[in-house]
């Protein structure tokens, strides 16, 4: 994922991302996600649910990061 603190909170992307290769991508838009998820509300949650996941793998690397960096 790319793109998953701004639609969460709606703010500007804090982020690029450049693709080294041939990509194809999928976007959702808030405001179509939110229209998909009045109409399935298990779907919608499995995708939370994923967000959540990468961005707690994403806090830890950087919580790690940190410390490697206190170390020195």
């Amino acid at each position: 994922f790319f793109g998953e603190m701004a639609f969460l909170d709606c703010a500007v992307r804090s982020a690029e991302a450049v693709a080294a290769t041939d990509t194809r991508l999928c976007c959702l838009s808030r405001h179509r996600f939110d229209d998909l998820a009045a109409r399935q509300q298990a779907l919608s949650a499995r995708i939370f649910e994923q967000f959540a996941v990468a961005i707690a793998h994403r806090l830890r690397t950087a919580d790690a990061e940190l410390r490697a960096l206190e170390e020195r």
